[in-house]
């Protein structure tokens, strides 16, 4: 997918055909570029799909009723990631290839707040009306408290290795289908801090925290098609639109739990069985690019400049007081930024 795509030994042809991608301008057949290397800056935004840990409602009272309700969402923040990899081209008949890529992302959520009456936040322990003893031992405890702090993060990684083979439509437009095998592991930890002031003990302040984790790691095949569109060129440089498809099916673990400690002497995990199952995703990429040919074998360098999306679906598996285990999508979309050199 973010591999070069060949150039022209031709000069007088907009797009040349991939036959005469290995001509040189004698009509003899002589080796092209064979290396592609690339490296991409991502700067993406993450969505949890139907999440409950990521928001909070809070209440106020006026004389004793309740006056406002107030949702409170950890938004995740926009952040850089990288990408990077090598392409060996022209296996064969000189239209194979294979390619190695690894995807690194890194991101957070944080949310705070202090309100006069109380803050519920959802958590895989029961709710009861009190934070005694008593009620902690019948059934756990989901807080309601004045104050919190709340923290989200998710680590993203992906490996993928593809076998590809390249098409020429027409002199504009150029397509490489492939097949490969991609792997990927996504750590999610969800902090909660909290203070609850007990009006049942003269208003002692109670601090709490919970964690819940959401890690998740699997392997399949994956599939997919880029394709290319000639827009023109100018001498030595050429320029593209691009569009690339591609999905994938996962044999997949989740390991998810959940800790909850009250104050200093109640405490307690829901910690849940490991899970595996299938998981299907689906990525897409548009948009422009620029090559530059500095020779007539085919060496040159290349710049990208797209938005890319993925869906993964039942990634968040986390369980909930309220409905159980969550079968929730993990969304991440943005703009990539792609330096290319082949030679």
């Amino acid at each position: 997918m973010l591999a070069a795509w060949g150039s022209s030994s031709q000069e007088k042809d907009p797009s040349p055909s991939i036959s005469q991608n290995f001509q040189t301008s004698t009509g003899t057949k002589e080796a092209l570029q064979h290396w592609d290397i690339f490296a991409d800056l991502l700067y993406w935004h993450v969505g949890e799909v139907g999440t409950i840990p990521n928001s909070t409602i809070s209440t106020k009272f006026d004389n004793g009723l309740v006056s406002k309700l107030k949702m409170n969402n950890l938004d995740f923040d926009w952040n850089f990631g990288a990408r990077g990899g090598a392409r060996y081209g022209h296996i064969g008949d000189n239209q194979w290839g294979i390619s190695l890529i690894y995807t690194w992302y890194r991101t957070k959520a944080k949310n705070k707040g202090a309100y006069d009456g109380f803050v519920g936040i959802p958590s895989g322990f029961p709710l009861t009306g009190t934070i005694t003893d008593a009620d902690f031992a019948n059934l756990f405890w989901l807080f309601a408290a004045q104050r919190y702090h709340a923290k989200w993060t998710l680590n993203y990684n992906i490996i993928d290795l593809k076998l590809d083979h390249q098409y020429a439509v027409s002199k504009t437009v150029t397509l490489r289908p492939y097949l490969g095998l991609r792997g990927r592991w996504i750590y999610q930890d969800i902090h909660i801090y909290s203070l609850y002031h007990d009006v049942l003990s003269n208003n002692l302040p109670v601090p709490a925290k919970e964690k819940l984790t959401n890690h998740f790691w699997g392997v399949g095949p994956s599939a997919g098609i880029d394709t290319k569109w000639c827009l023109g060129r100018a001498g030595r440089h050429f320029f593209y639109l691009f569009g690339d498809l591609s999905g994938a099916f996962l044999w997949s673990t989740w390991d998810n739990s959940d800790h909850l400690k009250i104050g200093n002497t109640i405490a307690g995990t829901l910690k849940s069985k490991k899970r595996s199952a299938g998981s299907l995703m689906f990525q897409n990429l548009l948009g422009l690019e620029w090559d530059i040919k500095w020779n007539q074998r085919g060496a040159m360098f290349s710049l990208r400049l797209g938005f890319e999306s993925q869906f993964w679906f039942d990634n968040l598996q986390i369980f909930n007081a309220y409905n159980g285990r969550q079968h929730n999508a993990l969304t991440l979309q943005g703009g990539t930024f792609e330096l290319l050199f082949s030679f």
